[in-house]
């Protein structure tokens, strides 16, 4: 049984791990597998309430590496925290970073065609704020994009 047990889980690595050698006996990779288990953290959050006559956004994106699937998402609020409007969009795109930018760019295209409000918008990729505020590339495949936004935000009232 032991043999098995150390077949299948030989097996199963090689699958998950493919340019991994993995060469341990049944207690070591018991043990390496028990040390991956993830730990469950929390944090709590508030949501902080802006100023009168003002909607907060908040945004997200989220990317896929191996299949280069992302997606785009928000909400935004007002001061009594009922929902403005709420996206999820499916796109496709290069990089993590592309797809927080898309994020950024859709936002404040959304503030632009509809009116002149007065927002705060929150976003969890300081490099990409850096790079709309400061119109910084450090990666020069995002310039036209941030460009974009960056000429959005400059129109706006944030």
């Amino acid at each position: 049984m032991q043999q098995q047990t150390s077949w299948n889980n030989k097996a199963a690595m090689d699958k998950d791990f493919p340019l991994q050698t993995i060469d341990l006996n049944s207690n070591q990779l018991c043990q390496v597998v028990e040390n991956l288990r993830p730990s469950i953290n929390h944090k709590i959050l508030l949501w902080n309430r802006q100023q009168q006559g003002m909607i907060k956004l908040n945004t997200d994106g989220s990317f896929l590496e191996h299949n280069k699937k992302a997606g785009i998402g928000g909400m935004a609020r007002d001061i009594t925290r009922e929902f403005i409007f709420v996206f999820a969009i499916p796109i496709w795109c290069k990089d993590h970073n592309v797809d927080e930018e898309t994020t950024a760019k859709y936002v404040f295209q959304w503030f632009k065609n509809n009116g002149p409000q007065q927002g705060i918008i929150e976003m969890d990729s300081l490099l990409m704020v850096d790079m709309i505020n400061n119109r910084t590339f450090q990666n020069r495949n995002l310039k036209s994009i941030v460009d974009e936004t960056a000429d959005l935000v400059g129109n706006a009232d944030f």
